[in-house]
């Protein structure tokens, strides 16, 4: 089964913390103004069709691989 991923581009990453606020799984912090995805605890990734972060970034750094 293949599973969505949630990516950050950094090039596009101001490092706002809108996607941190939106993750209800606390799986995005930022560190050196980037924003970073512990894959661990998002909620993509275990189960959860969540795109929180996604939807929230205003510079639309983050995408979905599949």
């Amino acid at each position: 089964m293949n599973r969505a991923i949630p990516v950050i581009e950094p090039k596009l990453c101001t490092g706002c913390g809108e996607c941190v606020s939106a993750c209800e799984a606390h799986a995005i912090e930022v560190r050196g103004e980037k924003a970073i995805i512990d894959y661990e605890r998002c909620s993509m990734l275990n189960g959860r069709e969540c795109r929180a972060c996604v939807d929230i970034c205003p510079r639309e750094a983050i995408t979905v691989i599949e």
